[in-house]
């Protein structure tokens, strides 16, 4: 006795529309990337959507929903961080669009409704058609007529049901159970004909061996998902086919079962494997929001400290990404902890630099309120009450933390410049060593003087040995008076450059090859002694450019009148040119710093 309708075998049901679950769990293809759309974006692909034929299903609609509200909550965090420095889109005005998201997504409701409506009205109009049909099956069963007469209205009968359409899922397994009997009950009638009967069971038999043929090849195929599905299709069309031979009913059965029961299994291993993945997957997602939530930030004391935190945790939030889906009840929760954590790191970040941020300022003010009293007090010939709080001030200066980089070395300079200024002219006025000065003004006058007898040197090799060593000697020299200190400086300056000049040296080049030669020095000590001697010199350089720029501009404020014959004019120009020299020089020696570094970096 061949098995009816109730007897096919069905994929276990574990309460999950499973095609539905791998395409949301496994990131198909079929599934749009919308995270790098705004909000207009979004809601003007959602009613693109709606547009299509055939209309969408609630899944596909959910994608653009969800999408939206992440971007919301995206958005409002932005703002709530940023706050008036956010600068917010006009693509993603949330409050303008959500309302046009919500017009769309009645929509889709009512229009959703109308159409199961619709499909229920065809399904009940297709039951009332198939109920007649049976009624006519049954007719037929009792009805005398010829033969001939009743074989075609018969086929005739099956070619309608088999046209008609679906019906209510809560009555199509009865009534196709009902069809399938009275079916086979007109087969079994003693009034048909042999032949016929023969006949029409050789052809559902090669029907039904074609079905199994399929189903067999569907246990191998790649695609677990899609031959799952397509045995759906194989049992419905069973359920459609006659009767075979009575002796040929349980083995056509019982093959075409085995080879469902392969494809169910391969069915029921692969979403095995995809939930043991994902185990896995979740054990990785809390191993990882324990890695950030393991960061202690009270411990975190410098900006040193917390970007070192930042580099991890932006490393975990890659490491993140790389991670697949967690089992479906529990990856939104995972995925909630792992955003609090983060987002508890970045809260607390921003709020150290603010208040880091505020300190700064704070030290900002004291400092320059301190530069200002010592550039005051710089000319000051009140000898010991001035020192007295010159030295207070620089006790105070030391007390007080940091500033902001930029104005950092600014700061200093002009603080141990107006103090060494004072203290200078200081000893200069009280130091017992003034004949010592005297003396040394006269030994640096004397070697300007050999300088300039230099000129007349024909030899140009003894002229520059000569040259090399009495400028080793004149900066052996110690101080001069101070009111002649920038004179000598002059003279000495000339006369060097005239040299230089006549035996055609680049004042400049000679400097480099010295600073070269300290270089390798460095070096030799340690490679972070190459880093901070490369600091030194930015800071020097960003220094010399500010003075530039205040040169720049005091001379733009003189007339044209002003700058044909003032003195102060010509020495500012002439100082502005030496400068720009400077600025070129040190530039020079950061290139040669960075070529210690990397050879450096290549010896390691």
């Amino acid at each position: 006795m061949e098995m009816t309708t109730n007897s096919h075998i069905e994929p276990q049901d574990d309460g999950l529309d499973r095609e539905q679950y791998y395409m949301n769990q496994s990131g198909s293809s079929q599934e749009p990337d919308l995270s790098n759309k705004n909000a207009a974006e979004l809601v003007e692909a959602l009613a693109v959507l709606l547009q299509r034929d055939p209309f969408p299903t609630r899944q596909e609609v959910d994608v653009y929903k969800k999408a939206f509200y992440r971007r919301k909550v995206y958005v409002e965090n932005k703002i709530q961080k940023e706050g008036a420095e956010f600068k917010e889109d006009i693509n993603d005005k949330i409050e303008v669009h959500e309302e046009r998201l919500k017009d769309l997504l009645s929509s889709f409701k009512d229009k959703s409704q109308k159409i199961r409506e619709e499909e229920e009205a065809k399904k009940e109009a297709n039951l009332e058609k198939k109920q007649a049909l049976i009624e006519q099956l049954k007719k037929l069963l009792v009805c005398t007529d010829e033969f001939g007469k009743i074989i075609v209205e018969f086929r005739q009968l099956r070619e309608n049901w088999d046209a008609t359409g679906d019906v209510p899922d809560n009555v199509a397994d009865e009534l196709q159970s009902t069809y399938s009997k009275y079916v086979e009950q007109f087969y079994d009638l003693k009034q048909i004909n042999e032949e016929f009967r023969e006949y029409d069971f050789k052809k559902n038999l090669e029907s039904k061996t074609a079905l199994c043929e399929e189903a067999e090849a569907l246990s191998e195929s790649d695609d677990v998902i899609g031959a799952a599905r397509q045995l759906q299709t194989l049992h419905r069309q069973w359920k459609e086919i006659g009767p075979v031979a009575r002796d040929l009913r349980d083995s056509i059965w019982a093959r075409f079962k085995e080879a469902s029961s392969k494809v169910n299994k391969r069915h029921q291993e692969f979403f095995e494997k995809i939930k043991a993945k994902e185990e896995e997957n979740l054990e990785k997602k809390k191993s990882l929001c324990e890695r950030i939530e393991a960061i202690n930030t009270d411990n975190l004391k410098q900006p040193g400290d917390w970007k070192k935190a930042t580099t991890l945790i932006i490393d975990t939030q890659k490491e993140w990404k790389t991670v697949g889906f967690a089992p479906k009840k529990e990856n939104e929760k995972i995925y909630l902890r792992f955003r609090a954590a983060c987002d508890a790191y970045f809260a607390n970040k921003s709020t150290f630099f603010s208040r880091r941020r505020s300190e700064l300022d704070q030290n900002y003010i004291k400092k320059q309120a301190m530069v200002d009293e010592a550039e005051s007090l710089q000319d000051s010939t009140d000898w010991k009450v001035t020192a007295d709080r010159l030295i207070k001030l620089q006790k105070d200066w030391k007390e007080v933390g940091p500033v902001h980089r930029k104005y950092n070395q600014t700061l200093w300079d002009r603080f141990r410049s107006a103090c060494d200024k004072f203290f200078e002219r200081k000893k200069e006025n009280f130091s017992q060593g003034q004949g010592e000065f005297k003396e040394n003004l006269k030994a640096k006058k004397e070697i300007i003087a050999k300088l300039e007898a230099l000129m007349n040197e024909e030899d140009e090799n003894i002229a520059r040995e000569q040259l090399s060593s009495l400028m080793s000697q004149f900066r052996s020299i110690g101080f001069v008076p101070y009111k002649e200190k920038d004179n000598i400086k002059e003279a000495f300056r000339k006369a060097s450059d005239d040299l230089y000049n006549k035996l055609k040296l680049d004042r400049n080049h000679r400097k480099l090859d010295n600073y070269s030669e300290s270089l390798k020095e460095i070096a030799d000590s340690s490679k972070n002694a190459l880093f901070r001697e490369r600091d030194r010199i930015g800071r020097i350089l960003d220094r010399m450019k500010q003075e530039l720029h205040t040169y720049e501009h005091n001379l733009s404020c003189f007339t044209v009148d002003s700058k044909g014959g003032n003195k102060l004019v010509d020495d500012m120009k002439r100082k502005k040119k030496r400068l720009e020299e400077d600025i070129k020089l040190t530039k020079e020696k950061l290139k040669l710093i960075k070529v210690e570094i990397n050879s450096s970096d290549n010896e390691d």
